[in-house]
C-alpha cells in the first residue's frame, strides 16, 4: 500500500520509495547538462560536429571538395584546439580548487 505525503511515495512502513522533488531537480539538471554539451558539440572546431558543417559548407562554396590531406589536417588543428581548451579549463578548476583549500 502506497500512500502519498508531501510530495514523497511512501510505502507502508515509512521507507520513502521515491522523492519525487529530488527526481525532478535531477532531471532539470540532466536537461541543462545535454543543452550544454549540445551547445559544445556545434562549436565551428573541425574535429566536433560544428567543424564538419563548416567543411561542407566551404566546400558548398568553393564548389570543390577538400582532399583527405586537407581534412585531416584540419581534424588536427581542431584536436589542438580542444586539448588546449581542455587543458585551461583543468588548470583553472585546480587552481581554484587549491584557493578554496589553502588560501
Amino acid at each position: 500500500m502506497q500512500r502519498r505525503l508531501a510530495g514523497r511515495q511512501l510505502d507502508v512502513d515509512g521507507f520513502v520509495l521515491v522523492d519525487l522533488d529530488r527526481d525532478l531537480l535531477a532531471a532539470g539538471e540532466q536537461v541543462v547538462l545535454v543543452e550544454r554539451v549540445g551547445m559544445l558539440n556545434l562549436l565551428p572546431v573541425p574535429i566536433l560536429d560544428g567543424g564538419q558543417i563548416l567543411i561542407t559548407v566551404a566546400e558548398g562554396v568553393t564548389g570543390k571538395s577538400f582532399s583527405d590531406r586537407t581534412r585531416d589536417n584540419f581534424m588536427k588543428v581542431g584536436l589542438v584546439a580542444l586539448g588546449t581548451l581542455f587543458l585551461i579549463v583543468m588548470f583553472n578548476d585546480l587552481k581554484g580548487l587549491a584557493g578554496a583549500i589553502f588560501g
